[in-house]
């Protein structure tokens, strides 16, 4: 149970979960009652200073991981949770994982005993949807995610008015569908977001519509629509969308792509800040791969992954010719169909930067 005195020095910090000052109070309080808490805190903070010597560095990852294996169990079982459901940022338990039915049950002490930034649940159904909207510490979370959320659910998720400050969503494998896409992406609630993973929710061409038409989400820098079928009309619709300007991660791996959609991408006029770009598991074909190596507009990418897109040597030397790719440090051509020719000329241009 933990004290009046701890609790008053905790309020102090969910209060200003970014500032060190408030946890080294609390660790020194702790360190005063012999509590080793206190010391994975303060080397925690310590590791966070960008000037450490590199021996002092070492050192202090040594010993936080050492406090980690000693009492990382004990600590998480303190609040309720088990060994893979809570992480330590800062020398504090910050990212919380589990069903939603389990969680919930203790949330508001949870909530009051950690600075608890980032939540993913599962096993929620559609009627569970409403404890997290009128939970009151939704309005804490920068990281909110929710795998396999339902289509009818997302009404009472986006009533919640402690989605305004999330920065971060991801509803991966759910059943959603252009529709609750659509729904997802039109009201106001996600303004301050910035990352966005949709990863095999059953959207099609009409959701990528929606979310490149969408203008709610002006701060988006990542947007990940791996695994559905938003195919090369999708993939053009994102790619001439003003509204995803800002974008600088876009991850449409294995979304039935043919070269047309690789074009589109190249040819952007608008996605010229993207700097990783996951285009794998796509039949893009060395016509869609020579495409990119001359794209004007994705100078600025320093992660290109083409893996398995039925790219033979043509294309490898397309790339290995490229000089509008200056930035890239990693190319991942895995699963294609290079022969050893094409694979040393590749490991000749890029090096160690390609994955083969």
């Amino acid at each position: 149970m933990i004290s009046a005195a701890e609790q008053e020095l905790m309020r102090g910090v969910i209060a200003a979960p970014d500032d060190d000052a408030p946890r080294l109070v609390l660790a020194d309080w702790l360190s005063q009652r012999g509590e080793p808490r206190g010391e994975l805190i303060v080397t925690a903070c310590m590791l966070g200073r960008p000037d450490l010597p590199i021996g002092t560095r070492r050192a202090l990852i040594k010993r936080h991981d050492t406090l980690l294996q000693d009492h990382g169990r004990r600590w998480l079982a303190e609040l309720g949770l088990q060994t893979d459901q809570g992480r330590f940022v800062r020398g504090m338990v910050e990212e919380v994982q589990g069903p939603l039915s389990q969680l919930m049950a203790s949330f508001d002490a949870l909530f009051a005993s950690t600075p608890v930034r980032s939540l993913r649940v599962i096993d929620v159904p559609t009627g569970a949807v409403r404890l997290l909207r009128f939970s009151p510490h939704m309005a804490r979370l920068h990281t909110l995610t929710i795998d396999k959320l339902e289509a009818a659910a997302v009404p009472a998720l986006l009533d919640s008015d402690g989605l305004n400050e999330v920065r971060h969503l991801s509803l991966r494998d759910s059943v959603l569908g252009d529709d609750a896409v659509q729904e997802l992406v039109t009201p106001k609630r996600l303004e301050k977001l910035q990352s966005l993973c949709l990863n095999r929710v059953h959207m099609g061409t009409a959701g990528a519509v929606f979310v490149a038409e969408a203008s709610t989400l002006p701060n988006l820098t990542n947007l990940d629509l791996t695994t559905n079928d938003i195919h090369d009309a999708g993939a053009r619709a994102l790619a001439i969308s003003q509204s995803l300007r800002p974008l600088r991660a876009l991850s449409l791996n294995q979304n039935g792509l043919t070269a047309v959609g690789a074009i589109a991408i190249a040819d952007t006029p608008y996605l010229t800040q993207l700097t990783s770009l996951d285009l794998g598991f796509n039949n893009l074909k060395d016509e869609g791969v020579r495409a990119l190596s001359r794209s004007m507009g994705l100078s600025n990418l320093t992660r290109l992954c083409l893996d398995r897109t039925n790219l033979t040597e043509h294309g490898a030397r397309a790339l290995a010719a490229s000089e509008k790719l200056p930035k890239l440090a990693t190319l991942e051509l895995e699963h294609n169909y290079l022969p050893p020719a094409a694979q040393t000329l590749l490991r000749a241009h890029f090096a160690e930067r390609v994955r083969l």
